[in-house]
């Protein structure tokens, strides 16, 4: 990598090394907005799943299902 480095800044000067990066940057901004929005939009989504699960598996709690089962999803909420 440094021997890279090093032929880049011999060959093209310190600009050599940033060649590239507006591109890249393009390249980013719309995968981190996704990212980031989605993220937020999927973990409130995830919560509100999560209660439901725990409501639904204590509801049948008294049809034979096992303790353990109830216990587990009922205490990761």
């Amino acid at each position: 990598m440094f021997d890279a480095a090093v032929g880049i800044t011999k060959g093209k000067g310190v600009q050599g090394l940033y060649s590239g990066l507006g591109v890249t940057m393009i390249e980013i901004m719309p995968y981190a907005a996704l990212q980031f929005g989605l993220y937020d939009a999927l973990q409130i989504a995830w919560k509100k799943a999560q209660v439901l699960l725990v409501v639904y598996v204590c509801q049948w709690k008294k049809a034979q299902v096992p303790p353990i089962l109830c216990v587990s999803v009922c205490s990761s909420a």
